[in-house]
C-alpha cells in the first residue's frame, strides 16, 4: 500500500497523492491518448477542449486558461540553481495580479540515502528561511527517519520508523532534541510513539494491521484484500470497539500496472450515511503524471457527483522542467473567479514550477516498486 504517515488516517491520503494512473473515462473532464499524446482537458471549466501537450513546448505556452502575459508573471526557478528547485506561487488575493511564492531546494545524497529540503526567501536560493528537513530511506525507498534541524525558531525533532521483514512499520517514535547522525538511534526526549501489529497470509501478503497507541492501547485496525495479480485491491478501516467500517478504499489499475482510480467511501459514525470520494490519475505517452482529478471530499467534504472538485495538471518543458497547476473548487479562501458550466465560480489556483534538475533528483531517489498492500 502507498502510505507515508504514522496514522491510519493518512494511509489512503498518501495513496491519492503518490499514485499515478491511466486516463479518466468519458464522464471525467480530462483524458489522454497515449499514442498521440493529445490531451482533452478542462480549461478551468467543465467543457472539454482539445489541447495538444507537446513535451518540446515551453511550459509557459501550455498553462491552461492563461495568456502569455499572465504566465510570464509566474516565477520559475533558474536553471543555474544546483539541486531540485521548486517555486510554488499563487495570486495573493482576488482580482490581484501579484503572486506570492515559496522557494524550496531539494537535494539527495545517494550514499546515505538522505533527501534534504530547505525553504528559501527568494528565487536566488541564497538565504534559507526555515529549518532544513531530512528524509532517510532504506535501499527500497521506504522511510526510516524524518527529521528537522532547529534554527532558533523551531526545535530539533525526529520521526523514526521501525519496520518488519516485509517492510511494514511496526513502531513510530517522535522525539525532540539534538541529533547529528540520522542512522544512529534517537536520544532525544520522547514526545509520543505508536506500535503496529500486522498479520500476513501464506504468500506473505498483508491481511490486517492493528494500530496501537502507545498510551491508550488499540485504536484502529485495517484489513486488506489483493487481486489475482497480488496487487492491493482494497483497504477497510475500522475504529475502536466498533464493527462499522469508518472508511473503505478500493484501488483500480490500468494495463501498465499504474493506479488509475482510488474510490473512497467514508461512513458517518453511526453508519447511516456516507461520503464517496473518487480520485482518478492519468499519464502521458511517456508514463509521466499528466492529471489528477478528485471528485468529492475537499474542504466541504462533499460526495462525488461526477464533476471534479480538486484538480492537478502537469506540463513539461523541453529542458525537463515541470509546471503543475492546481485548482481547488472547495477551498474557502479562493483567489480567482472563473467560468465553469456557464457560471462564474470561485477557485483557489496555484502553480508549482520545478527545475529540470528535479527530474534527475527524482530518478535518483529509490521508490518501492511492489504493488501489494503496505503500511508505511
Amino acid at each position: 500500500m502507498r502510505c507515508s504517515n504514522s496514522s491510519f488516517l493518512a494511509i489512503a491520503i498518501f495513496i491519492l497523492l503518490f499514485a499515478a494512473g491511466c486516463a479518466e473515462d468519458e464522464k471525467n473532464t480530462s483524458a489522454v491518448d497515449s499514442d498521440t499524446n493529445t490531451e482533452t482537458t478542462m480549461d478551468t471549466a467543465s467543457e472539454v477542449v482539445p489541447n495538444t501537450v507537446d513535451t518540446q513546448t515551453s511550459v509557459a505556452e501550455v498553462v491552461r486558461g492563461f495568456d502569455s502575459d499572465t504566465t510570464s508573471q509566474i516565477p520559475r526557478p533558474s536553471a543555474s540553481v544546483a539541486g531540485c528547485a521548486i517555486v510554488v506561487s499563487n495570486r495573493e488575493q482576488m482580482q490581484s495580479d501579484t503572486y506570492v511564492s515559496t522557494y524550496t531546494l531539494r537535494t539527495y545524497d545517494a550514499v546515505s540515502r538522505i533527501v534534504e529540503e530547505r525553504r528559501y526567501t527568494s528565487a536566488d536560493f541564497n538565504e534559507a528561511s526555515t529549518q532544513p528537513l531530512y528524509w532517510r530511506l532504506d535501499e527500497t525507498g521506504r522511510l526510516l527517519t524524518y527529521a528537522g534541524k532547529g534554527n532558533g525558531e523551531y526545535e530539533n525533532f525526529r520521526h523514526d520508523y521501525t519496520r518488519d521483514e516485509h517492510g511494514n512499520v511496526t513502531r513510530f517514535a517522535f522525539t525532540y532534541g539534538a541529533w547529528d547522525d540520522l542512522a544512529a538511534p534517537a536520544n532525544g526526549s520522547l514526545h509520543l510513539y505508536y506500535e503496529y501489529m500486522h498479520i500476513y497470509d501464506e504468500n506473505g501478503l498483508l491481511v490486517e494491521s492493528q494500530f496501537i497507541d502507545g498510551n491508550y492501547g488499540p485504536m484502529q485496525h485495517v484489513s486488506y484484500t489483493h487481486d489475482e495479480n497480488g496487487r492491493c485491491a482494497s483497504m477497510v478501516y475500522g475504529g475502536q470497539n466498533t464493527d462499522i467500517p469508518q472508511r473503505t478504499d478500493t484501488i483500480e489499475y490500468d494495463d501498465a500496472n499504474r493506479i488509475s482510480r482510488v474510490r473512497q467511501n467514508i461512513q458517518s459514525s453511526d453508519g447511516t450515511s456516507a461520503v464517496e470520494v473518487v480520485v482518478a490519475h492519468s499519464y502521458d505517452g511517456q508514463g509521466r503524471p499528466l492529471a489528477t482529478e478528485q471528485d468529492g471530499g475537499g474542504h466541504w467534504e462533499t460526495t462525488a457527483d461526477g464533476t471534479p472538485d480538486i484538480l492537478s495538471y502537469w506540463t513539461y518543458s523541453q529542458d525537463g522542467g515541470q509546471l503543475i497547476e492546481r485548482l481547488d473548487f472547495t477551498n474557502d479562501l479562493p483567489n480567482e473567479e472563473i467560468e465553469r458550466n456557464g457560471q462564474i465560480v470561485f477557485v483557489t489556483r496555484s502553480f508549482e514550477a520545478r527545475s529540470a534538475a528535479c527530474t534527475t533528483v527524482d530518478n535518483q531517489v529509490p521508490t518501492p516498486s511492489e504493488l501489494e498492500c503496505r503500511f508505511d
